[in-house]
């Protein structure tokens, strides 16, 4: 017999969830845990699927069971940006990178992110809170900014010696 993919994934991560709680009064943290398993599951199926809807509210349910954990506001914030949601990954990431400003990964993730909305000056202040794992992208950014500041230089000194020829 052939059983649908969709629903048949879905029934056995719920089977491998119900089944892995334990009987009885588990603490708070074993609770919680067992959530966290939960969720990372459904996220993984649901990314699998390309169902983005319902990884995000997977994503906010983790982020809501614990708001100062670096990893999964990271981890959120990169499927964001992925699906090209960047202003909403610039919102993760940077709460990872404040949860965590020693962190060279989430310092660079919003460097990155901001670089994809043509924010320079703002890449180039978390690419410098990353430190030398991001030195190559802090030094080719600042490259780029600096010639566009040649071009737009060049290119108002050229109006104005065009109005001065008029």
């Amino acid at each position: 017999m052939i059983f649908p993919a969709r629903p048949l994934s879905l029934g056995l991560a719920l089977a491998l969830s119900v089944s892995s709680l334990s009987i009885g009064t588990a603490s708070l943290a074993q609770n919680t845990n067992k959530k966290v398993e939960w969720h990372r599951c459904l996220i993984t199926i649901y990314k699998s699927k390309s169902m983005v809807p319902q990884a995000c509210e997977e994503y906010a349910a983790l982020v809501a069971l614990d708001p100062r954990d670096a990893q999964i506001r990271f981890e959120y914030g990169a499927f964001l940006h992925k699906m090209g949601r960047v202003k909403e990954a610039i919102v993760q990431y940077r709460k990872a990178a404040d949860t965590n400003p020693l962190n060279p990964d989430y310092q660079g993730a919003v460097g990155d992110a901001l670089v994809s909305l043509k924010d320079y000056s703002g890449a180039l202040a978390y690419y410098q809170k990353a430190g030398p794992k991001f030195a190559g992208k802090l030094s080719t950014t600042s490259a780029y900014v600096n010639q566009l500041r040649q071009i737009n230089q060049y290119n108002a000194d050229l109006k104005k010696r065009q109005s001065e020829d008029e």
